[in-house]
């Protein structure tokens, strides 16, 4: 079977790194992946045209260089910033060559199951940018079927990993390999999508739906987050969704009440008493299906003031997404 060598998944992990950082990443999601699957991690400037072949699951991973991935001349400043005095930082090996926008340029391999990871400083990913995002776009243009949506590893202001970090990778991996092998099996996935090529993951209990009729590749699993809040909650609420990973959302001013009627009172509001109608906020964050429960979790930490009053959130499933200006769809669109 492709992608199995003796009952295990042939994962290639190729990444870009300047300071260490990346490859250390690497090496923890080799690790999780465990010894069930046969995994090589390779720096982009080593990554051969033949590495792929037979290869079960890619990951594709690099740091975020003025809020994308890297070119030539941002790979060049890194360097000159790891040169002055008194910095401690030290290049990698090839960290000057050919990165991962040069790499993909090569590639063409449909189907095969994949993931994107970055480095970039904590804040909000509006702010920071994200290569991740980048990556996982290449991926899906060169064929590639994104298993989860793209993971951020944050790195402190002088370029270290942050404490964690490298063990958050590990379990990362730990989780891709389970998905990457649910892929080896064909799988029905309902009237209106036809039957998917057996590299496709399918794991348990998630929700995909077929995005493009034309192309049974292309399967969107995505989620609209919509949360009613309190309106001095929202700074908190923007912070913890982009820290979760959200790329953007959107807000507007809402009015309602919910069981209390309005009343910040404790239960048992007595009877005859007219409802009040509260000013809210009404947000919505359109999420890839991976992401959606981690970023829903940390708005509800940020909305919960212990009070009542302090809002709702729902999660649901979303059929398609259109960028209007560029015509992209669905994850890449997000």
């Amino acid at each position: 079977m492709a992608g199995q060598r003796g009952g295990a998944t042939k994962t290639v992990i190729v990444y870009e790194s300047m300071f260490g950082n990346t490859r250390a990443l690497a090496d923890a999601i080799a690790k999780g992946l465990g010894p069930e699957n046969h995994t090589v991690a390779v720096p982009v400037a080593q990554a051969g045209l033949g590495l792929l072949e037979g290869a079960g699951l890619v990951v594709a991973g690099g740091p975020t260089h003025v809020h994308g991935m890297s070119r030539a001349n941002t790979r060049k400043g890194a360097a000159d910033v790891a040169g002055k005095p008194g910095r401690g930082l030290k290049i990698e090996p090839g960290a000057q060559g050919p990165g991962l926008r040069d790499w993909f340029a090569l590639q063409r391999r449909d189907g095969i199951p994949a993931a994107a990871f970055d480095t970039r400083l904590k804040g909000p990913a509006m702010l920071t940018g994200r290569a991740s995002k980048g990556i996982a776009r290449l991926l899906r243009q060169h064929g590639f079927t994104l298993l989860t949506g793209p993971v951020s590893f944050l790195v402190t202001r002088d370029n270290r990993l942050r404490a964690d970090e490298e063990e958050r990778a590990q379990e990362w991996g730990r989780k891709l390999g389970p998905e990457a092998g649910a892929g080896a099996a064909d799988r029905s996935i309902g009237p209106s999508c036809g039957t998917l090529a057996s590299a496709l993951p399918w794991p348990a209990g998630r929700s995909w739906m077929c995005a493009h009729e034309d192309d049974p590749r292309k399967v969107v699993a995505m989620k609209l987050i919509t949360a009613v809040l309190q309106p001095g909650q929202f700074d908190e609420v923007v912070q913890a969704a982009t820290d979760a990973g959200a790329h953007g959302l959107t807000a507007t001013e809402a009015r309602g009440f919910g069981r209390q009627y309005g009343y910040a009172e404790a239960p048992n509001v007595p009877s005859g008493r007219s409802a009040i109608v509260v000013p809210k906020l009404r947000v919505e964050i359109l999420a890839p299906d991976e992401t959606a429960e981690p970023v829903a979790a940390a708005i509800a930490k940020a909305m919960n003031t212990g009070r009542i009053g302090a809002g709702k959130i729902w999660v649901s499933a979303v059929e398609s997404v259109l960028r209007v200006r560029t015509g992209e769809r669905d994850l890449e669109a997000v």
